[in-house]
């Protein structure tokens, strides 16, 4: 009677085992999604490659980005000749705004680098080549990128747009506020 007892309870305790992984194993699974942010359908996140070809750790965002930070940093930006970069510290993304660019872009024609200067600091290089056939823009380009290692620490961003080095006014997001390059 006591085997039969102990063989009863070491199958309700296999039971409840397998129960609690699977428990387990959904909740883990729930919170990557979460954290990820593969929940959010309206999203489309295209993978970039490296100059030669390989893969990177960034994403290339396809969404619509019109909340108040973007906006307020756009209004800033003064549509020069030059590349705005601005960090969202909050959201773990990075925004490039290149107001003279006149052809839209997609993952395709970004390359991302990261590369040692000459002081030894790392910089994240954006090489950009707009293809022929590509539709028009109709007031610059806005791309929206994510670091999904988040092992990206670097403070230089430079942009090479079809082969030309463009200037990079930099802009930091956090706490509702913007806090741009060079200024106090």
């Amino acid at each position: 009677m006591k085997e039969q007892k102990k063989g009863k309870w070491g199958i309700v305790g296999m039971i409840a085992l397998v129960v609690v992984l699977f428990i387990g194993v959904k909740i883990a699974f729930a919170a990557l999604d979460l954290a990820i942010g593969q929940n959010q359908p309206d999203v489309i996140r295209q993978p970039l490659s490296t100059e030669s070809g390989g893969d990177s750790q960034w994403m290339l965002l396809t969404k619509d980005d019109k909340n108040e930070e973007v906006t307020q940093w756009l209004e800033k930006a003064d549509r020069g000749d030059q590349a705005y970069w601005l960090e969202r510290q909050e959201a773990g993304e990075y925004v490039l705004f290149l107001p003279m660019q006149d052809r839209m872009l997609d993952a395709d024609d970004i390359t991302v680098t990261e590369e040692k200067q000459e002081d030894g600091s790392a910089a994240l290089v954006l090489r950009i080549r707009t293809s022929e056939d590509s539709e028009d823009a109709e007031s610059g380009q806005l791309l929206i990128f994510q670091d999904f290692r988040s092992s990206w620490n670097g403070e230089n961003v430079r942009v090479v747009l079809d082969g030309r080095e463009l200037e990079v006014q930099k802009c930091i997001a956090t706490g509702g506020e913007l806090y741009w390059s060079g200024e106090d």
